[in-house]
C-alpha cells in the first residue's frame, strides 16, 4: 500500500514538472494593439497613436518564460519624413532623459559576483542607443535608438522582475531578449 501511494506522489511530481517544462519558451507577438494593450499600464513607453505623424510603425512583443522566470520586451520603430524626423530626435536629444554615467548594478554591495558595468550607450543594427535614467537596473530597462540612414526611432522596453545582473552589453542582450528590427 505504501508503495503505491509513493508511486502516486512520483507520478504527480513527474506530471507537475513535465507541465512546468512544457509552458517554458519564447513567443513573439506583432501588432499596434499587442504592442499598447502591453505598454498600458507603463508611464514612459509612448503609444502607437503618438506617431500619426509617421510613415510607417513597426511593433513587437516578445515574451520569454522560463518556469517562472518572466520576461518582456516592447518595441516599438517608427520611420519619419525627413523634417519630422530631425525635429523628434532633436527633442530626445535635448531631454536630458538619457543616463551619461556608466550604468552599474545596484546589487553589488549585497554581491561582489555581480560587480558588471556597461556603458549607456550602444550601437545596435545602425540605431545610436541611449539608456534611460528612468530606468531601474537591471529589471526594468528603457532605451531610445535613432537611425539617420533610415530616419527611424526605435523605443525598446524590457521587463524581468527576478532578474539580478547582465552578463552580457546590452546590444547583445537585447539582442538575446527579441530585438528585431524591419528593414
Amino acid at each position: 500500500m505504501r508503495k503505491k501511494a509513493l508511486s502516486a506522489v512520483a507520478l504527480v511530481l513527474i506530471s507537475v514538472i513535465a507541465l512546468s517544462l512544457c509552458s517554458c519558451g519564447d513567443y513573439s507577438k506583432y501588432g499596434a494593439e499587442e504592442y499598447d494593450r502591453g505598454v498600458e499600464k507603463d508611464s514612459v513607453m509612448p503609444r502607437t497613436n503618438q506617431f500619426t505623424d509617421s510613415e510607417e510603425i513597426f511593433t513587437k512583443h516578445f515574451h520569454s518564460d522560463a518556469l517562472v522566470f518572466l520576461s518582456d520586451t516592447y518595441i516599438l520603430i517608427a520611420k519619419f519624413n525627413e523634417d519630422n524626423y530631425n525635429s523628434r530626435k532633436e527633442a530626445l536629444l535635448s531631454s536630458g532623459g538619457f543616463q551619461t554615467e556608466t550604468v552599474v548594478n545596484p546589487y553589488r554591495e549585497e554581491s561582489p559576483d555581480l560587480n558588471e558595468e556597461h556603458s549607456p550607450t550602444f550601437e545596435l543594427d545602425g540605431f545610436h542607443f541611449g539608456y534611460l535614467l528612468l530606468s531601474e537596473y537591471p529589471k526594468r530597462m528603457y532605451f531610445i535608438g535613432y537611425r539617420d540612414e533610415t530616419r527611424q526611432i526605435a523605443y525598446v522596453w524590457f521587463a524581468d522582475p527576478d532578474l539580478d545582473y547582465i552578463e552580457t552589453e546590452f546590444d547583445q542582450f537585447l539582442r538575446e531578449y527579441g530585438w528585431e528590427c524591419p528593414e
